[in-house]
C-alpha cells in the first residue's frame, strides 16, 4: 500500500512513527481481510448446510405427504372393502331371504294344491254321490198342492215357506202355504197379464210378462210396488221386442231376467240397469243365479250356458234331453242342473260338468211339465202346465 509523499519536511521520528503506523494499519487491514474471507467461507458453508437441511426437510415433508397419501389410499381401500363386504353380506342375506320366500311360496302352493284336490274330491263326493242318493229317493210326488181348477201354471217358486205359481190363464200368481197346502191371497189380480216367470225373495215377489214386455214387483202385502217395460213399445208399438221369461233374484236383490225377444239377460238393481249378458245367446228362456255363476237355459241350442258375474262365458253344457227344447230348469246349491223334458216326461239331473246322474220320472200323475224349483234341502217343486197344480218330490 502506498501513500502520497509528504511534500513537507518532517522529522525523522515522525516519519518512522508514521511508517510504523502504516505497517500496523496494513496488518490490521490484512487481518480484517483474512477474517472477512473466513466469514465469507463460513457463510458459504452455512448457506450450503442450510440448503442441505432445507432439502432434507423438503424430502422428509414429501415422505410424510407420501405416507399420508398411502394412509388415505389405504383408508379408502378399507372403506371400499367394508362397503363391499357390507354389500356382499346384504346380497347374501337378500338371496337367502328370497330363497326362503320362494320355499314358503312353494310350500304354500303345494298346500293350496292339496287343499284344492281335497276340496275337489269332497265336492265330487257330495255332488256325485250324496246328491245322487238324495235324488234317487224321488220316484213319485210326495204330495201335490193347488186348486185343481182350469189354469196354466208356467213358472213356480218355492221359498219363504210358500209356493208361488204364475198362472198365465187366470192372469195372477197363485200362492199356497207349503206345509198345509192352503191357498192364500193371489198376487197381481188385475195388475198383470199372462205371467210367466215368478221369483220370491224375502217376501218380495217378482213377475215377468212376456206379452207385455214387462217386469213387475209386489211388496210383502201383495201390492204392486213397481213395474218396468224392457223395451220402448209405449212410444212406438213397432219397438215391442222384449219377451221376458225366466227370472231370478240374488241375495243382494239384483234381478236377472231372461229375454227371449231381445236374446239377452237383463241385470237390474232397484230397476236400474246394471249390465246385460248377450254373448252367444240365441233364445234365453230361463236364468238361475247360484253363488258367483249365472246359468242360462238357451232353448234353440238346448244348452245350459254358465257365465260369471262379469258376463263372461265359462262353459256350455249340452244335456241330452231328446228332440224337444226344454223351457224350464233350475240349479241346486251344489251346481247340479235339473231340466224338465216333456218328451221323456222326466226331470233330468246333471252334475256341474253336464254329466247325467239321475232322472226323476213324473209318470201320468203330471201330464205337462212346467216350472221347476228346488230349495236348499233338495225338495223339488214341479208345476203342471195343464192345471193349476204343483207337485213336490
Amino acid at each position: 500500500m502506498s501513500y502520497p509523499s509528504n511534500n513537507f519536511n518532517i522529522d525523522e521520528d515522525i516519519r518512522e512513527k508514521r511508517l510504523e503506523f502504516e505497517r500496523y494499519l496494513e496488518s490490521v487491514y490484512a487481518t480484517i481481510l483474512n477474517e472477512k474471507t473466513a466469514f465469507d467461507l463460513a457463510m458459504k458453508e452455512y448457506k450450503r448446510s442450510y440448503v442441505e437441511i432445507e432439502q432434507a426437510h423438503l424430502r422428509e415433508l414429501e415422505d410424510l405427504q407420501g405416507v399420508r397419501g398411502h394412509l388415505r389410499d389405504a383408508y379408502k381401500c378399507n372403506a371400499r372393502n367394508v362397503r363391499f363386504c357390507q354389500r356382499g353380506m346384504m346380497t347374501m342375506a337378500n338371496l337367502q331371504l328370497t330363497e326362503l320366500q320362494n320355499r314358503k311360496e312353494t310350500v304354500r302352493a303345494k298346500v293350496k294344491y292339496n287343499q284344492s284336490i281335497f276340496t275337489s274330491l269332497t265336492n265330487f263326493f257330495e255332488v256325485k254321490y250324496v246328491t245322487l242318493t238324495d235324488y234317487a229317493k224321488k220316484v213319485t210326488p210326495i204330495r201335490k198342492i193347488g186348486r185343481g181348477q182350469e189354469g196354466m201354471v208356467c213358472g213356480c217358486d218355492s221359498s219363504d215357506n210358500k209356493i208361488y205359481m204364475a198362472d198365465c190363464i187366470n192372469n195372477q200368481v197363485c200362492v199356497f202355504n207349503k206345509q198345509s197346502g192352503q191357498p192364500l191371497e193371489p198376487i197381481g189380480v188385475g195388475k198383470i197379464s199372462q205371467p210367466w216367470g215368478v221369483k220370491a225373495n224375502k217376501g218380495i215377489v217378482y213377475v215377468t210378462e212376456p206379452e207385455n214386455g214387462r217386469v213387475s214387483v209386489f211388496n210383502k202385502k201383495g201390492e204392486l210396488q213397481q213395474s218396468r217395460m224392457l223395451d220402448n213399445r209405449r212410444t212406438d208399438p213397432r219397438l215391442a221386442t222384449a219377451k221376458p221369461a225366466g227370472i231370478d233374484v240374488d241375495k243382494q236383490g239384483r234381478m236377472f231376467i231372461a229375454d227371449t225377444g231381445q236374446k239377452k239377460v237383463h241385470i237390474f238393481e232397484s230397476f236400474y240397469p246394471k249390465g246385460e249378458i248377450r254373448e252367444s245367446l240365441k233364445s234365453p228362456q230361463d236364468v238361475k243365479v247360484v253363488g258367483s255363476n249365472i246359468y242360462v237355459l238357451d232353448c234353440d241350442e238346448i244348452l245350459v250356458k254358465v257365465f260369471d258375474r262379469g258376463g263372461n262365458l265359462l262353459k256350455s253344457l249340452i244335456p241330452n234331453v231328446g228332440n224337444i227344447s226344454p223351457q224350464f230348469f233350475t240349479v241346486d246349491r251344489n251346481g247340479n242342473i235339473l231340466i224338465c223334458n216333456q218328451n221323456t216326461r222326466c226331470i233330468h239331473i246333471y252334475d256341474p260338468q253336464g254329466n247325467p246322474i239321475h232322472q226323476i220320472p213324473c209318470g201320468p200323475s203330471v201330464p205337462f211339465l212346467g216350472g221347476i224349483s228346488v230349495n236348499k234341502n233338495g225338495e223339488v217343486t214341479l208345476a203342471c202346465l195343464g192345471e193349476d197344480m204343483c207337485y213336490i218330490f
